[in-house]
């Protein structure tokens, strides 16, 4: 439903900022965030670290330009499923705050991936999957 491509670039640390590329879609991507792992790193410490976070924190501000709402059923990220990063431990978490998009509301995309997939300067290809056909469009 959407289809962006980022690049991810660390600035000053815990700042960061994305360079987006959109053709015209019923989602519009208003702000990319990116904080890289070393946030974690130093101020969360486990006792049983298995899964070293090696990416960042991800945060895309979108909003529905049409005039329709917008149903939305997950998100794609590199032609993977939001599924197949939670289950292969990928991400620690994602969420977003609402799936239905109202004309002119804004929402956001949160993804906290420890994957090296999510470090700071790896092009990634986000795509969402609409609600009432299942495709991109």
């Amino acid at each position: 439903f959407i289809d962006t491509q980022h690049s991810l670039i660390a600035e000053d640390g815990e700042k960061g900022k994305a360079s987006a590329s959109t053709d015209p879609f019923p989602l519009r991507v208003d702000y990319v965030h990116y904080r890289p792992a070393t946030y974690e790193t130093r101020m969360v410490q486990e006792n049983e670290d298995v899964h070293p976070n090696r990416g960042g924190l991800v945060y895309l501000y979108y909003t529905n330009t049409t005039d329709e709402v917008v149903d939305l059923a997950y998100w794609r990220l590199n032609h993977h499923d939001e599924s197949v990063w939670r289950l292969d431990n990928l991400i620690c978490w994602d969420r977003r705050y609402d799936s239905r998009i109202l004309p002119g509301q804004t929402s956001v995309l949160e993804i906290n991936g420890v994957s090296e997939d999510f470090q700071a300067g790896k092009p990634y290809h986000l795509e969402w999957i609409d609600k009432r056909t299942w495709q991109t469009s």
